[in-house]
């Protein structure tokens, strides 16, 4: 697990150490909307709509951040090509449940 030291700068972080932290985040933000997208599916299929609509609130704030990040370009060095394709393919998947989870509920 990598781990980060609070007492470095970012200037003293080495380019792995930056690289490895992008994609942990990116990660991290992909799998929580997906929880939350999950979770408002299942609130609403239950009937519980304030829940469903706090969770798909919480899923649309995380892909939010996840678009931002991936696709500010003074991050494009901290992702390779690669990476940034199959990240881009996840958010359109995600993307595509929370218009779905949103369709549900009308």
């Amino acid at each position: 697990m990598h781990t980060i030291d609070l007492m470095r700068g970012p200037s003293d972080r080495t380019e792995e150490e930056r690289h490895a932290d992008a994609m942990e985040f990116l990660r991290t933000e992909l799998a929580t909307a997906l929880v939350f997208a999950t979770l408002a599916e299942r609130h609403r299929k239950s009937g519980r709509h304030e829940a469903a609509d706090g969770a798909l609130a919480d899923a649309e704030t995380a892909f939010e951040e996840l678009v931002r990040f991936l696709y500010d370009p003074n991050n494009a060095e901290y992702i390779t090509a690669s990476e940034r394709g199959d990240l881009k393919h996840d958010v359109r998947l995600l993307r595509k449940k929370l218009y779905s989870v949103k369709a549900s509920q009308d």
